[in-house]
């Protein structure tokens, strides 16, 4: 086992680099001064995001509802009915959902009510119990499964988490679970409006968590939802930069385009309340998180000469939709909605046990797999993205490449400007810092030859493959082991979510508008131009991941020549799409519509 340089881990130091350009890109945003002013920021943004989420007019596709059945339930306070029901998001996706009825003919005010990461989806307790409380308030609920939760899960009654690898993959469309999420959430919209027991001018939209962010997102580009109420998921997007927030959560280059009160901001002048949680155990969401966000937006809505209309509560609780929550809710949809005031928490009536049976819309056996199935959802959606038509140049190929990568050729310049001087006999150690300003851990073996090998795994230099190929190589070859940012001795604590590598690094990269594998390119690049004299014959002998970074890194470094051996790589990135687990290093957004690994392979091998 090769030696470490350090005596303890030094992770922190990746992580604090990220953090520090976060608050840094957080800071360049600046709160408008004039309702003019927002006004011109809000339309550039707005189109920005339409753009960034892919969103079209899609409700002149027939919605096909099916209303699957209908139970009545006696609540404590009124009777109501609940029907499972189901409809076309978009040509061969369908939705499932369960509508909470109130008594009566209406039309009623309604609530779109978006779950968070419960895996059962609408089914959830503190879900379903938000259809059963509001429906005695008079208000039609509709809760929805998002992609990849409850029946819309990949398999039948097999509940699932719909993020980490399996919704970072929808990136490398050029799509985002995210955006996915927001077109889904507005399709709905479309069946609410259509009831005709629904007021449309009426409709207001829930959730906490993921729920919440779900709710942020369609009301900031949906302006039919009237009256928005997101828990326990605001926060700043630069906390959520080093922290552990779902994939479902995360849009890529979204710190540069703006900050959480941007987008939020979208939803003034309707009523919106802010839900957050005294002790959340999320530092995104925590009350300190949030403090700047809630301070622009009482100035938004005073510009607009709504101040009224914008409220931020921090409740003693953990993070959740509790019932104390609701209870402060269901006030403001009533004061908002249906014009009962104050707008102050009410006491919920209670509901019988209702078995889930009667709020899935499918029996057992029955599920239309092919189009609610997340993993057919998620090929359909693949099928549908749209591929290069021509090569192009090699030039424009790699700028091209480097664009979707974050690839920062200054930086690399600068730090192949060092001198990595490699003397000495026996296994020595270095140190090299990387274009982004990360001290990295080298070491190396001098040998006699012009003929220069470096190993690189995502396990680091201590990994049994490091240690395989370096027993292997002769003795008379110069070979070097390095830790790359996130690896090795600089490796996160917290880093893999449910299996799945470099989750959090992965995503702090993409908030900031770039790729942890461009990073990695970056160094690599950097690490051969300072430690290669010229004449030198290079082989990389690049393990998983690290061969798409070692392919970056001599695609668009083309002075380097180089060899790179894969080991364990796949074919293309198709079969990265395919896998709902693994690391998500991989992930390059839009890199299908550029190409495929093919490409990047002749790029690099020139």
């Amino acid at each position: 086992m090769l030696p470490n340089l350090w005596p303890s881990p030094q992770g922190h130091l990746h992580h604090t680099r990220l953090r520090t350009e976060a608050v840094t890109c957080s800071l360049s945003h600046r709160p408008p001064e004039t309702l003019a002013e927002w006004n011109m920021q809000a339309a550039v943004l707005r189109e920005e995001l339409r753009k960034k989420l892919r969103l079209v007019d899609e409700s002149g596709y027939p919605l096909d509802p099916c209303f699957h059945r209908e139970t009545v339930v006696q609540g404590e306070e009124k009777p109501y009915r609940i029907v499972p029901v189901s409809f076309n998001a978009r040509p061969g996706v369908r939705m499932t959902g369960t509508l909470y009825i109130p008594e009566g003919n209406g039309p009623f005010p309604a609530v779109l009510n978006v779950h968070g990461h419960f895996l059962e989806g609408k089914i959830g307790d503190r879900v379903q119990n938000r259809g059963h409380a509001l429906a005695q308030r008079g208000f039609v609920v509709l809760s929805v499964d998002a992609l990849g939760a409850g029946e819309r899960s990949p398999n039948e009654r097999e509940w699932n988490y719909h993020g980490a690898r399996a919704g970072a993959g929808l990136f490398l469309t050029g799509d985002s679970l995210l955006a996915y999420q927001v077109r889904d959430n507005r399709r709905t919209v479309d069946f609410l409006v259509s009831l005709p027991y629904v007021d449309r001018e009426r409709i207001g939209v829930t959730g906490a968590s993921g729920g919440g962010n779900q709710t942020m997102w369609v009301a900031a580009m949906d302006e039919r939802l009237k009256v928005v109420i997101p828990v326990v998921s605001v926060g700043s997007f630069e906390s959520y930069v080093g922290n552990s927030n779902c994939v479902c959560e995360t849009l890529p280059g979204g710190l540069p385009l703006c900050e959480e009160w941007g987008v939020l901001g979208l939803i003034a002048p309707r009523p919106l309340l802010i839900l957050n949680a005294l002790h959340d155990s999320s530092p995104a969401f925590r009350p300190e998180a949030v403090k700047y966000t809630a301070q622009v937006l009482e100035k938004i809505y005073a510009l607009h000469g709504k101040r009224e209309q914008f409220d931020h509560r921090i409740i003693d609780q953990t993070h959740g939709y509790w019932p104390e929550m609701l209870e402060v809710a269901t006030g403001w949809l009533q004061y908002w909605l249906q014009g009962k005031g104050p707008a102050t928490a009410v006491k919920l009536p209670s509901h019988p046990a209702v078995e889930n049976e009667v709020q899935l819309c499918y029996p057992k056996g029955t599920r239309p797999h092919e189009l609610v199935s997340y993993v057919e959802n998620r090929r359909t959606l693949l099928k549908e993205t749209p591929r290069p038509s021509v090569s192009g140049a090699p030039d424009e190929l790699r700028a091209s490449l480097a664009a979707l990568v974050g690839w920062d050729t200054r930086k690399v310049a600068e730090a192949a400007g060092q001198r990595l001087d490699l003397a000495g006999e026996g296994i020595r150690t270095a140190v090299l810092t990387s274009p982004r300003a990360i001290p990295l851990p080298v070491v190396y073996r001098r040998g006699s030859s012009p003929e220069l090998h470096l190993l690189l795994s995502p396990k680091g230099k201590q990994s049994p493959f490091v240690s395989e190929q370096w027993n292997r190589l002769p003795s008379e070859a110069t070979v070097l082991a390095v830790d790359l940012p996130a690896v090795g001795e600089l490796a996160w604590e917290y880093d893999v979510i449910r299996c799945d590598d470099f989750h959090n690094s992965a995503r702090a990269c993409l908030w900031l508008g770039y790729t942890l594998a461009g990073e990695w390119a970056e160094a690599i690049a950097a690490l051969l131009q300072a430690a290669t004299p010229e004449g030198t014959s290079i082989t990389i002998h690049a393990e998983k991941e690290m061969t798409l970074a070692a392919l970056i890194a001599l695609a668009l470094t083309p002075s380097l020549k180089a060899t790179v051996r894969e080991y364990d790589a796949p074919a293309n990135f198709e079969e990265v799409y395919e896998q709902m687990n693994g690391s998500l290093a991989w992930i390059i957004p839009g890199i299908l519509q550029w190409g495929n690994l093919e490409q990047i392979r002749q790029l690099a091998q020139r």
